[in-house]
């Protein structure tokens, strides 16, 4: 199938600049052309036709709907989609009268472009149908499965803390998954702490790791799982955009999924504490013996102190001074000189 061909008509740069960028993140191979005038738009018109014109209303020179009207004669199958930085009301007749398969003011909302965009083209993925047991729980492994799908990927796993694979899509012989989920999980739990110091309540982590062979971002599903997507090391990097969108959003169903069955709860809950060794009681006989003993020492250590301070007071108050000796005449006069 040929690559489907884009136009995007705006004076305004940074527009088709956020709309070209969002296009190309769906990893879709589009052939995406941007000009700043119904002029040039229609230059390109004459020398290949498009799958879908994406214009705005306001343009130097031709606007945006006799731009349209010149486009569907040439090729009516062509797709609209109409942009524009005025009010709706002002130009609703317009619009009515067009008619564009989908219409947007400013500022537009990627996610909802993109979605018009693909199903303008035809292209946009039907939402995958989870299947649903009978404790109300999504299945997980058709999430991941149709993640797999979604994003052309060669595997999906889910890993916990231990490293251990708990569900997969695809497999990979060549790749020694036990011996990646080690470090991995590692980074994983260093990213959780790094969110924590700069206040992340719930973590949304996204991480590339790039190979020759193979490809792998992991997201975080809640604080003990990782979700792993392996692509061929050819073609990992250019599916970010798409693994940002639709990655994080499969991360968030599969946490749904694990609080529903009740993983993610039981595993914040901390670990009870191991109770206290027992201790033996003390026999009645050998703890009596010991107070004895402790009460004799503690009588006679107490009286013998009392007495040693009793003749220290005493010695003390009965002691003359230097002075007073000296004028009683009992001290030698050789040490008064």
């Amino acid at each position: 199938m040929p690559a489907r061909r884009i136009l995007l008509v705006d004076d305004q740069r940074e527009v088709t600049r956020l709309l070209r960028t969002s296009l190309e993140l769906l990893n879709r191979d589009y052939v995406i052309v941007d000009v700043p005038s119904g002029e040039e738009a229609l230059l390109e018109v004459q020398r290949t036709p498009f799958d879908l014109l994406v214009t705005d209303v306001r343009l130097p020179g031709i606007d945006g709907l006799t731009l349209i009207n010149r486009v569907r004669r040439a090729n009516a199958a062509a797709k609209i989609i109409l942009i524009t930085g005025e009010s709706p009301q002002t130009i609703e007749a317009e619009v009515k009268r067009i008619a564009p398969f989908a219409y947007f003011s400013k500022p537009i909302s990627t996610d909802k472009f993109l979605d018009a965009a693909q199903d303008a083209l035809g292209e946009k993925t039907a939402p995958a149908k989870i299947d649903t047991p009978a404790n109300g729980s999504p299945a997980i492994s058709d999430r991941l499965a149709s993640l797999r799908r979604d994003l052309g990927a060669l595997a999906v796993f889910l890993a916990d803390l231990d490293g251990r694979v708990v569900l997969s899509a695809g497999d990979i012989a060549r790749l020694d998954v036990t011996a990646v989920l080690q470090p991995l999980v590692t980074t994983f739990s260093a990213s959780l702490k790094v969110c924590s110091l700069l206040g992340g309540l719930v973590p949304t982590n996204v991480q590339f790791f790039d190979g020759d062979d193979y490809d792998l971002y992991t997201l975080n599903v809640g604080q003990f799982f990782l979700l792993v997507i392996v692509f061929d090391g050819d073609r990992g990097g250019t599916a970010m955009g798409a693994v940002m969108r639709f990655g994080r959003i499969c991360a968030d169903d599969l946490l749904n999924a694990l609080a529903e069955i009740g993983v993610e709860e039981a595993l914040r809950k901390p670990a009870p504490a191991p109770p206290a060794p027992a201790v033996p009681p003390i026999p009645d006989t050998v703890l009596d013996e010991v107070l004895k003993k402790t009460a004799a020492q503690d009588v006679h250590a107490f009286w013998d102190a009392a007495a040693e301070e009793a003749l220290a007071e005493e010695t003390k108050a009965n002691a003359l001074s230097f002075e007073q000796a000296q004028k009683l005449g009992l001290v030698p006069k050789e040490l008064t000189k």
